[in-house]
Protein backbone atom coordinates (compact mmCIF):
# COMPACT_ATOMS: atom_id res chain seq x y z
CA UNK A 1 0.00 0.00 0.00
CA UNK A 2 1.67 3.40 -1.01
CA UNK A 3 5.34 1.56 -1.55
CA UNK A 4 4.67 -0.28 1.90
CA UNK A 5 4.80 -4.09 1.80
CA UNK A 6 1.85 -4.20 4.51
CA UNK A 7 1.71 -8.01 4.44
CA UNK A 8 4.69 -9.02 5.78
CA UNK A 9 4.85 -6.10 8.45
CA UNK A 10 1.73 -7.83 9.57
CA UNK A 11 3.02 -11.19 9.60
CA UNK A 12 5.97 -9.60 11.59
CA UNK A 13 3.68 -7.91 14.17
CA UNK A 14 1.70 -11.32 14.58
CA UNK A 15 4.94 -13.32 15.43
CA UNK A 16 6.04 -10.87 17.73
CA UNK A 17 2.42 -10.89 19.13
CA UNK A 18 2.66 -14.85 19.43
CA UNK A 19 5.91 -14.79 21.53
CA UNK A 20 4.81 -11.85 23.60
CA UNK A 21 7.59 -9.21 22.59
CA UNK A 22 4.65 -6.44 20.85
CA UNK A 23 4.56 -3.47 22.85
CA UNK A 24 1.46 -3.57 24.58
CA UNK A 25 0.21 -0.21 23.11
CA UNK A 26 0.86 -1.27 19.46
CA UNK A 27 -1.04 -4.93 20.32
CA UNK A 28 -4.01 -2.45 21.43
CA UNK A 29 -3.74 -0.58 18.33
CA UNK A 30 -3.66 -3.79 16.01
CA UNK A 31 -6.38 -5.12 18.52
CA UNK A 32 -8.85 -2.09 17.79
CA UNK A 33 -8.16 -2.37 14.22
CA UNK A 34 -9.12 -6.60 14.15
CA UNK A 35 -6.02 -7.69 13.26
CA UNK A 36 -6.34 -10.50 16.17
CA UNK A 37 -9.64 -11.25 15.85
CA UNK A 38 -11.30 -14.46 15.61
CA UNK A 39 -11.57 -16.01 12.44
CA UNK A 40 -14.69 -15.55 10.53
CA UNK A 41 -17.10 -18.49 9.89
CA UNK A 42 -14.59 -19.50 6.55
CA UNK A 43 -13.97 -23.11 5.82
CA UNK A 44 -11.66 -25.40 3.29
CA UNK A 45 -13.75 -28.01 1.13
CA UNK A 46 -12.72 -30.01 -1.11
CA UNK A 47 -10.36 -29.70 -4.16
CA UNK A 48 -13.42 -29.66 -6.37
CA UNK A 49 -15.38 -27.25 -4.45
CA UNK A 50 -12.42 -25.14 -4.43
CA UNK A 51 -11.85 -25.48 -8.04
CA UNK A 52 -15.50 -24.41 -8.86
CA UNK A 53 -15.05 -21.61 -6.83
CA UNK A 54 -11.68 -20.61 -8.60
CA UNK A 55 -13.62 -20.54 -11.84
CA UNK A 56 -16.11 -18.50 -10.74
CA UNK A 57 -13.34 -15.83 -9.59
CA UNK A 58 -11.89 -16.27 -12.99
CA UNK A 59 -14.80 -15.56 -14.41
CA UNK A 60 -15.41 -12.62 -12.26
CA UNK A 61 -12.27 -11.11 -12.67
CA UNK A 62 -10.41 -12.50 -15.36
CA UNK A 63 -7.13 -14.01 -13.99
CA UNK A 64 -6.21 -16.60 -11.17
CA UNK A 65 -3.81 -13.85 -9.16
CA UNK A 66 -6.29 -14.56 -6.00
CA UNK A 67 -5.11 -12.31 -3.24
CA UNK A 68 -4.11 -14.63 -0.41
CA UNK A 69 -6.57 -13.10 1.78
CA UNK A 70 -9.67 -13.64 -0.65
CA UNK A 71 -12.60 -15.30 0.77
CA UNK A 72 -14.99 -16.44 -2.13
CA UNK A 73 -18.04 -17.32 -0.89
CA UNK A 74 -17.50 -18.55 2.71
CA UNK A 75 -14.32 -20.28 1.47
CA UNK A 76 -10.72 -19.31 1.84
CA UNK A 77 -9.46 -19.39 -1.95
CA UNK A 78 -6.83 -17.15 -1.45
CA UNK A 79 -5.07 -18.93 1.02
CA UNK A 80 -6.02 -22.17 -0.67
CA UNK A 81 -4.31 -21.57 -3.08
CA UNK A 82 -1.43 -19.89 -2.21
CA UNK A 83 -1.10 -22.90 -0.05
CA UNK A 84 -1.03 -25.42 -3.23
CA UNK A 85 1.38 -23.06 -4.73
CA UNK A 86 3.85 -23.27 -2.25
CA UNK A 87 3.14 -27.00 -2.33
CA UNK A 88 4.49 -26.94 -5.83
CA UNK A 89 7.46 -24.87 -5.18
CA UNK A 90 8.77 -27.28 -2.89
CA UNK A 91 7.23 -30.00 -4.94
CA UNK A 92 4.90 -31.84 -2.67
CA UNK A 93 1.67 -31.06 -4.81
CA UNK A 94 -0.25 -33.68 -5.91
CA UNK A 95 0.55 -34.04 -10.06
CA UNK A 96 -3.37 -34.21 -11.16
CA UNK A 97 -4.46 -31.73 -8.54
CA UNK A 98 -1.39 -29.63 -10.17
CA UNK A 99 -2.74 -30.33 -14.03
CA UNK A 100 -6.11 -29.51 -13.05
CA UNK A 101 -4.76 -25.95 -11.53
CA UNK A 102 -2.76 -25.58 -14.79
CA UNK A 103 -5.84 -25.96 -17.53
CA UNK A 104 -7.50 -23.43 -14.88
CA UNK A 105 -5.10 -20.81 -15.71
CA UNK A 106 -2.96 -20.72 -12.01
CA UNK A 107 0.44 -19.41 -12.67
CA UNK A 108 2.24 -20.86 -9.90
CA UNK A 109 4.93 -18.48 -10.39
CA UNK A 110 4.22 -14.21 -11.37
CA UNK A 111 7.79 -14.34 -12.73
CA UNK A 112 6.94 -16.80 -15.22
CA UNK A 113 3.84 -15.50 -16.77
CA UNK A 114 4.86 -14.09 -20.37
Amino acid sequence: EDGYFLGPWLDKQKKAAEAGTLDAAKRNQLEELGVFAAPSKVEYSTFDVMMDLLATYKARVGNTFVPKTHVEDGHRLGIWLNELRKAEKYDTIDESEKEKLLEAGVIFHRDRVA
